[in-house]
């Protein structure tokens, strides 16, 4: 698997469990929890080997999408409301990982 595979499953990795840790505190069922903390065991040696084939520079700032995406995932599954000033976050969030990436 290429670099960018490994750091793709480990931000999706990261994010979905984000949201099944969410979704946990919402009904109350630890199973989602248990799913959270597979999926975050999982990201790790995702994130380790995409650090070997992309180098710790990108991989760090690129994982900073996760930031943006849970909330976004947030948005579509839990119908939340972001106000201007969390898009205003997301968006400086987006433009550093542009800024460092270019």
């Amino acid at each position: 698997m290429s670099g960018w595979l490994y750091l793709a499953v480990a931000i999706a990795a990261t994010v979905v469990a984000q949201l099944f840790f969410k979704q946990s505190h919402r009904v109350g069922q630890r199973s989602y929890a248990l799913v959270a903390i597979i999926l975050f065991c999982s990201a790790v040696p995702c994130t380790l080997l995409a650090t070997r084939h992309l180098g710790i520079g990108q991989v760090y700032v690129a994982t900073a999408l996760s930031y943006v995406l849970t909330p976004l995932g947030a948005v579509w599954f839990f119908q939340e409301r972001l106000r201007a000033p969390h898009w205003a976050a997301l968006g400086l969030i987006v433009a550093g990982i542009i800024v460092y990436s270019v």
